[in-house]
């Protein structure tokens, strides 16, 4: 393409030319560079002259080269504002002495008497590139040479720096907004549906970073959609399961509860707060295959019975294995049943090698089946339940997280009289306060069943 003179915002375009086999096009693009740098300068066949361009990298924001950008001017528009400045015409070669561009006001083969002809070396970054001649009047070489060649090699010089300045102008034009836009595709993939790019023109790259802007729009609409519907779902499922035993019904949700403000308290960060969330209302998933003779029995298991509700925890996650959810959630189902000292279930997992999450629902899990009723027994009071849950630091709970739960001793208090439901057995369990701390005392061997 090339500027319109007549009208200056518009340019003549001309499609279909074919694919010019630019020189240096495969260095710049394979990030190759000389000892002048990752730019190249060159000369390439076009229409019935040759096209003097520069070529240099486009690059992301990570610094990788991204495609290339050829920047050029016809060697005749060239050779033409020489013969203006310098007053004489003149012409290049190739070094096999055809002709790679011409002036308007040259004649070679006019040339004698009456003019003399001065060949000059041509060189495009210390490569040969031909030579130039130049049609003086005759006589006038000898006086007049040196001043000549420094006009010529000036004006050249300032051609080539022209078209270099603008190809490094016109590749960061291009490169800051397609930098933008990559940054943005960046942040989307890694989730952050919030990002936008900014639009900082009107032009093509413009209309594509709003276009992109449109695209996310959507997408975060229909992300925040199936996120509810995700959700809503496994509440649904939560509480399909909790209704199989009216003793444990709302278990999950409770257990939800308890563990977020459990995990506040110890410190930990939003991404585990919903992993924890997902992880309570389905942990106990895998009881969907235990016979109701087993799940609802009211006396005490037998051994067999027990390693057969011990199984609900593997079972669970293999009915979520499928799903795309963090690994968190996977370990909370498969390892909340496990103890600090290594004599949990199903792995006997110890220490700092249960999943820290598992180690807080273990907890919450613990707080709502002791203070929920049983067939075998009534719910317990908080106080009784949280002096049980201090006496296991270490043994089956984290002293760490232990140490989170009594931070939070009072909101803690306050959500189990809350959720029980109950209030007047709340109420009468304080009243025999002073009774349960003799109690605690001398703890009971508490069956905590979930």
């Amino acid at each position: 393409m090339s500027a319109d003179p007549q009208q200056p915002d518009r340019c003549l375009c001309q499609a279909g030319g074919g694919i010019v086999a630019y020189q240096h096009l495969d260095d710049v693009l394979a990030s190759r560079a000389d000892r002048f740098g990752s730019r190249y300068v060159g000369l390439a066949p076009w229409a019935d002259t040759r096209l003097l361009f520069t070529v240099g990298p486009i690059l992301d924001p990570a610094g990788a080269v991204a495609g290339a950008l050829v920047v050029g001017e016809r060697l005749d528009a060239i050779l033409a504002e020489v013969e203006q400045k310098a007053g004489v015409p003149v012409a290049a070669f190739a070094p096999d002495r055809s002709q790679l561009g011409r002036s308007a006001g040259i004649n070679l083969r006019a040339a004698g008497a009456s003019t003399e002809l001065i060949h000059v070396p041509w060189l495009l970054r210390f490569q040969p590139q031909g030579y130039l001649v130049l049609e003086l009047p005759a006589g006038s070489a000898s006086g007049g040479r040196a001043t000549l060649l420094v006009i010529l090699l000036g004006v050249w010089l300032a051609a080539v720096i022209l078209t270099l300045t603008v190809g490094v102008f016109i590749a960061r034009s291009i490169t800051r907004p397609l930098g933008s836009i990559l940054e943005a595709t960046r942040q989307v993939a890694e989730g952050n549906l919030r990002h936008r790019a900014p639009v900082e023109s009107g032009d093509e790259i413009g209309r594509v970073a709003d276009s992109f802007n449109g695209m996310i729009e959507v997408l975060d609409e229909r992300s925040g959609r199936l996120a509810r519907q995700h959700e809503d779902t496994l509440l649904a499922l939560a509480a399909a399961l909790d209704a199989r035993d009216p003793y444990t019904h709302g278990h999950s949700v409770r257990v939800a509860v308890y563990s977020a403000t459990l995990a506040a308290a110890a410190g930990l960060g939003l991404a585990d707060l919903d992993a924890l969330e997902k992880g309570c209302l389905v942990h106990d998933i895998g009881k969907i295959g235990v016979p109701d003779q087993l799940l609802l029995k009211p006396g005490r298991l037998s051994n067999q019975e027990q390693e057969e509700m011990r199984r609900h925890p593997e079972v669970g996650h293999r009915m979520l294995a499928g799903l795309g959810w963090p690994e968190d959630v996977f370990e909370i189902v498969l390892h909340h049943h496990e103890r600090w000292d290594g004599a949990g279930y199903p792995a006997g997992l110890a220490g700092g090698a249960i999943p820290v999450l598992a180690r807080v629902v273990a907890i919450a899990d613990t707080l709502d089946a002791m203070t929920s009723h049983r067939p075998y027994r009534p719910a317990f009071s908080y106080r009784l339940a949280a002096a049980e849950i201090a006496r296991q630091s270490a043994a089956q709970f984290d002293p760490e997280v232990v140490a989170a739960f009594r931070r939070a001793d009072e909101e803690m208090r306050d959500l189990v009289v809350l959720m029980s439901g109950d209030q007047q057995i709340a109420e009468y369990l304080e009243r025999n306060a002073a009774k349960e701390r003799a109690r605690v005392a001398r703890p009971p061997r508490l069956r905590v069943a979930s």
